[in-house]
């Protein structure tokens, strides 16, 4: 009987995963060109060292997911996590830091409260560390319900999802898709086939990863694997822009078109 009942639980999961895509949404319409979004999710010290010489050799910015209670502590999959120079020296160079929540909490697995209540501690600790506000948010595990999108799309001008794909033409504030670039998941194979894509069409391709050092953990990635997406960017003809500078503009063409 445990096994029928997990058989039964798991289609009503995957409908329950499945409809934040399809719910709760807010679109708008795409700028044309080519753009990329490079992010690092909750995030170790070897992203925040070898990733960001990488792309301030650039002059690239990225947006850093930053989970509060991690600061400084030892990741048992990442290694060293950041510390508060580290976020002091992004905020400093331009890059953007974004909202991770303060627990690394799992949104489908707490109700509404407990997630704003994490959320606000994050924001707490983003003024005590001296940082700008948050601007973008990224779901831990991507695990996200129509429930908690609809919540923190209240609290958060743009939400980050994990499913990968290509933005293009319309874009869902709520729930952006993202391709990771991890060890476990084939490394950079999709999002290089999704950058070839990007050289023939117009669109958005936002990437993540964690970790970036020579043996990484099975969410990151090797720093040549890192290099090589790089030139894959550029190849790409792609301009490199933060999760909110991306939608600074898409609202900026909005307005434009209501005036009109």
């Amino acid at each position: 009987m445990a096994d029928l009942g997990n058989f039964l639980q798991n289609p009503v999961e995957k409908i329950r995963k499945s409809l934040p895509r399809f719910l709760a949404k807010d679109i708008s319409p795409l700028p044309e060109g080519r753009y990329v979004s490079i992010c690092f999710d909750d995030f170790p010290k070897s992203a925040a060292i070898r990733a960001k010489h990488e792309l301030d050799r650039r002059d690239w910015k990225a947006t850093w997911y930053a989970v509060g209670s991690q600061m400084g502590t030892e990741h048992p999959g990442f290694g060293p996590m950041y510390d508060a120079e580290d976020l002091q020296a992004l905020v400093r160079d331009g890059h953007e830091v974004g909202c991770h929540t303060y627990s690394h909490i799992d949104c489908r697995q707490v109700d509404n409260g407990a997630i704003l209540e994490d959320v606000q501690e994050n924001i707490a600790f983003f003024a005590n560390q001296g940082l700008p506000p948050a601007r973008s948010f990224a779901f831990p595990f991507g695990s996200v319900d129509v429930s908690s999108k609809r919540l923190l799309m209240s609290h958060m001008p743009v939400l980050r999802g994990v499913r990968p794909g290509l933005h293009q033409g319309m874009v869902d504030r709520g729930l952006l898709m993202a391709t990771g670039i991890e060890d476990y998941n084939g490394g950079t194979r999709l999002a290089l086939q999704q950058l070839e894509q990007l050289k023939r069409e117009s669109g958005w391709l936002v990437i993540f990863t964690h970790d970036v050092r020579e043996q990484p953990g099975p969410w990151g990635c090797s720093p040549e694997d890192f290099v090589s997406l790089l030139d894959a960017v550029d190849e790409a003809g792609a301009e490199v822009v933060t999760v909110a500078d991306m939608f600074d503009r898409i609202a900026g063409k909005q307005a434009a078109s209501s005036i009109r």
